[in-house]
């Protein structure tokens, strides 16, 4: 056996042009996707990854708590500055600095991007609405949230 840390995309490569006898990525295999290989293939629903939003903010205090609908706003750019009124509801906390929030992200599509979507999209409906993501999407985040936040 050959263990190849490649990444989704590569895994989904591999198993289309027959490379390979198994696979692994977060992001299930379209029906386009599955189409495009040689031979069946046996898509089995686990992910064994996971997604941590960390930060680093002086004056903070511990236990910090930050949301689904929350994260979608720092992501979309609506929420900016670590003292937002949001943030404090959330966390139970008024005494937050007066910071600006700077998102750090993947710049690629990603797995662990694409499990980012998915929970952004279940849990915050404006995230839905403002990006036009629909569920089951390949992971369009980082692209998101560079428009968003940048105009790019």
């Amino acid at each position: 056996m050959n263990y190849s840390p490649a990444g989704s995309s590569v895994g989904v490569t591999d198993i289309q042009q027959g490379t390979v006898n198994f696979g692994d990525t977060e992001i299930p295999m379209s029906a386009k996707d599955l189409a495009k290989a040689k031979g069946t293939v046996l898509q089995i629903p686990v992910d064994l990854g996971g997604v941590a939003i960390s930060y680093n903010v002086a004056g903070a205090p511990k236990g910090l708590k930050l949301d689904g609908p929350t994260l979608a706003r720092i992501f979309d750019g609506t929420i900016t500055n670590w003292d937002s009124p949001v943030i404090a509801a959330v966390t139970g906390d008024k005494r937050l600095p007066n910071l600006a929030i700077v998102p750090v992200h993947r710049a690629d599509s990603s797995g662990p991007g694409w499990d980012l979507d998915e929970y952004l999209i279940k849990t915050s409906p404006v995230w839905v609405a403002k990006t036009g993501t629909p569920s089951r999407c390949i992971s369009k985040t980082a692209t998101l949230v560079r428009r968003l936040r940048h105009g790019s």
